[in-house]
């Protein structure tokens, strides 16, 4: 990363100061705990690990049982490598876990909110992140953990845990603090240029090592297959942009591209399960509906291609019906080209056609410029409609 204190402007270093600000003014109010959270991402929940793992489950799980579970399989294991091993507590145990990836039912949070800014900027530079500050309970909501015995990382991230009793934070306990995405590049500058508080300093051993070598691969698997599929030779993108999603399927712009790969591959129906798994994973909606609606088409499914892009608008612009009908006028004039560019003319396809002229029969802007042009688009190529569609046109036209 350029440490340039120039690459930073006066405005850009006053944004920043800005939002330290708020974070300092509200964690002196009455109530805070003075422990922050530092999320890339904004989640429904501000939950455990173990908590996401067990989220679509009907029943609570029992988060103590699994914790004496996770800790005691553990102590096995050091005694069986190490015979003289010190027998840890159950929580000095799960925190160390944590922080080399295990899920428990601990929250990380830290004392110092510069921390908690770096790792709300350290990734998916594409979404908002946000900070988290943790307000008093007055209840048995959550305990805080101070482990006793730590590691390098522990130390370094000053972590404190957060031990929820369900898993997840209320949000009558915490406050939040948006961190834009445009933001994120020139926070992590300055608090490498201001404060050494950079990836090498936060992951600070061998796993932290492998870490920050993992981010950096998937970026440069996602630059090759950029490059690739500019080169046209889409397998090969496919591949290096498989091998990136796998590293990190949460950061969104590893799947455009690899749907981006698919389609001009014409693999339309690999480029339609891409196009699903991103929206499982909570991608921007707009973008991935609209891209599946493209394949849904390019294999003739147009209804459902149509419903993929009506979707797509929603979410893009809820007053979209221009946007929409000029949607349908297109995909009505290629699906009519299509099914009567010979003389054999399913029933089925005269009716999809009729279903499709249906939905202009709303109230939408301009219907009858759409209903013309796709009169005339039928008298310039020259088509011969069956008497039931050229019916459905002709009562649609006289009706608006």
């Amino acid at each position: 990363m350029n440490t340039d204190p120039n690459q930073l402007t006066d405005e850009q270093l006053t944004e920043i100061h800005d939002i330290i600000q708020n974070i300092t003014n509200k964690s002196r109010a009455h109530g805070y705990v003075n422990l922050y959270r530092g999320e890339a991402r904004i989640y429904p929940k501000v939950c455990s690990g173990l908590y996401r793992e067990y989220i679509n489950l009907n029943e609570k799980p029992d988060f103590d049982k699994i914790h004496d579970f996770i800790a005691e399989k553990y102590m096995i294991y050091l005694l069986r490598k190490e015979s003289d091993a010190i027998v840890r507590e159950k929580m000095d145990i799960l925190a160390e876990l944590q922080h080399f990836g295990a899920k428990t039912n601990l929250i990380d949070f830290t004392p110092d909110y510069l921390i908690a800014l770096f790792f709300a900027c350290d990734v998916d530079h594409e979404q908002n992140g946000r900070i988290i500050i943790l307000k008093e309970s007055n209840d048995e909501e959550y305990k805080i953990i101070n482990p006793h015995r730590v590691v390098d990382r522990i130390i370094h991230q000053k972590s404190k845990f957060v031990h929820p009793s369900n898993g997840f934070l209320h949000v009558e306990s915490y406050q939040t603090i948006l961190i834009r995405s445009e933001l994120k590049i020139n926070i992590l500058t300055y608090l490498e240029r201001y404060h050494a508080i950079t990836r090498e300093y936060i992951y600070n051993d061998v796993h932290g090592f492998m870490k920050v070598e993992e981010i950096q691969s998937y970026y440069i698997l996602l630059t090759k297959g950029i490059e690739e599929i500019r080169n046209q030779n889409y397998n090969t993108a496919i591949e290096y942009l498989e091998c990136a999603k796998s590293l990190n399927e949460y950061y969104y712009p590893i799947f455009i591209s690899l749907i981006q790969a698919y389609y001009k591959d014409g693999q339309y129906d690999k480029c339609i399960e891409s196009c699903d798994e991103a929206l499982k994973l909570q991608h921007p909606p707009a973008k991935f509906h609209s891209e599946k609606g493209k394949a849904l088409h390019a294999i003739g499914n147009y209804e459902k291609a149509i419903e993929c892009q009506d979707r797509a608008l929603l979410h893009e612009d809820p007053k979209h019906e221009v946007k929409k009908a000029e949607y349908r006028l297109e995909k009505c004039k290629s699906f009519i080209k299509y099914v009567y560019k010979d003389d054999t003319i399913s029933q089925g396809d005269s009716l999809s056609v009729i279903t499709i002229l249906h939905e202009f029969d709303t109230a939408i802007p301009k219907i009858k410029i759409y209903l013309d042009e796709i009169d005339q688009f039928i008298k310039d190529e020259m088509i011969k409609l069956p008497e039931n569609v050229s019916s459905t046109l002709k009562n649609l036209k006289s009706n608006v």
